[in-house]
């Protein structure tokens, strides 16, 4: 009955993989076998809420794959050029005339062959039951390059491979991937200055604050590797990217937005991700963000014994500082506003104020405790919590 479908089969794979599908069969000319894979299965479709990534029970499996074509033969095997990802695969089945054998079906796994080294203890038994997790979402993301996702883009973006590479350095020690990564967003430099905000990828999308992050890369590079001619390789394309930013200061000796998505985090409220101001106006955080930059260009510059430009990049830091204190500090909240009306509060801001240490004394302990009891602060999202523990980390 060449209409009749199998049931689709759900398998619970119990972890997130990414492979290549190779299946086995004998027979079944006329046949049709398709391969899906998903993250986790919808609790509703059209708004695409997932509940528990776990449960498959009165859920909807909507997912990506392959479909492969028996020619009737003994033992074909089946695989795919591209690999796929995800926890769950649906196996669906279209017989024809002839009965099809399905002999075996196995999945080779595939990431970047990582050896992991650091270790990780807590008297806190939750913190424990996270390490494996946390190690298996780097595992996924990390083929021949970093990635945002291995199921949907598969991009490598600066802001979250500076982030993935800092696991890397603390977890194997291994430099490879960070190098490529580092190298490779330098040679995404447009004319402008900018590094583009994911690459390799050929629909060209400018993010000017991941482009100060990759400044950070190439700091954090520095700070965690002893390779100087690599880092010398990189200081035309850190100059690059500050002398851009240095292009859009202005009178008062702050930043206006650069020309692109100025995007800092995914916070509720926010246009695409983008703060207030953040788009043509003068944004807080963006200003802290280049100050922040400058302070790790001066510290590259000054290990390859650049100290002229170092002192440049001390003196502009000091004078963006200055402005930013001035034109965004809210007396009053005891806080550092996002815009220049004074509308607008973040924890964002807090955080990039107390990383850069530009704030006096008394101004640095108002705001240390306004970012740990102020419930009224724009809340920094998974993506940008990073910078926050970082933040109190330095408060202990």
């Amino acid at each position: 009955n060449i209409s009749r479908f199998v049931p689709g089969t759900i398998i619970d794979l119990e972890n997130y993989v990414c492979a290549y599908p190779e299946i086995k069969v004998s027979k079944g000319k006329g046949s049709k076998i398709k391969v899906e894979w998903a993250e986790a299965l919808f609790r509703n479709l059209s708004t695409r809420e997932k509940g528990k990534r776990d449960q498959i029970y009165d859920k909807y499996f909507y997912g990506v794959g392959d479909e492969f074509i028996p020619d009737g033969g003994r033992q074909r095997i089946f695989s795919t050029f591209k690999w796929q990802a995800g926890r769950f695969m649906q196996l669906l089945i279209k017989t024809g005339r002839e009965p099809l054998i399905l002999q075996q079906i196995l999945l080779k796994e595939t990431h970047y062959p990582y050896q992991f080294k650091g270790q990780f203890r807590c008297s806190d038994k939750e913190f424990t039951k996270v390490i494996p997790i946390c190690q298996r979402a780097l595992e996924m993301c990390s083929h021949d390059t970093y990635m945002d996702c291995p199921y949907y883009e598969r991009l490598m973006y600066v802001g979250d491979s500076r982030l993935e590479a800092l696991i890397t350095y603390v977890y194997t020690g291994d430099p490879r991937l960070p190098k490529k990564a580092i190298a490779l967003f330098d040679y995404s430099r447009k004319n402008s200055g900018y590094t583009q905000s994911r690459y390799p990828c050929w629909d060209q999308v400018i993010i000017p604050p991941f482009s100060l992050w990759w400044v950070g890369m190439v700091y954090d590079f520095l700070m965690w590797q002893d390779d100087k001619e690599f880092i010398r390789q990189r200081l035309k394309g850190v100059h690059a990217v500050l002398e851009a930013f240095v292009a859009g200061l202005n009178e008062k000796g702050l930043l206006t937005a650069p020309q692109g998505w100025n995007f800092v985090d995914w916070v509720e409220g926010w246009d695409e991700g983008v703060p207030p101001e953040g788009r043509f106006g003068i944004n807080a955080a963006i200003n802290l963000q280049f100050i922040l930059a400058l302070q790790q260009a001066a510290q590259i510059d000054e290990y390859l014994g650049e100290n002229e430009m170092a002192l440049r990049w001390k003196r502009l830091a000091q004078r963006v500082s200055q402005a930013v204190i001035k034109f965004f500090w809210d007396a009053q909240r005891g806080l550092l506003a996002d815009d220049l009306a004074k509308k607008y509060f973040s924890q964002h801001v807090q955080c990039l104020a107390l990383l850069t240490h530009i704030l006096p004394q008394k101004k640095k302990q108002k705001v240390i405790k306004g970012l740990l009891t102020r419930k009224d602060l724009a809340p920094c999202s998974i993506y940008f919590s990073f910078y926050l523990i970082e933040t109190l980390a330095q408060l202990r």
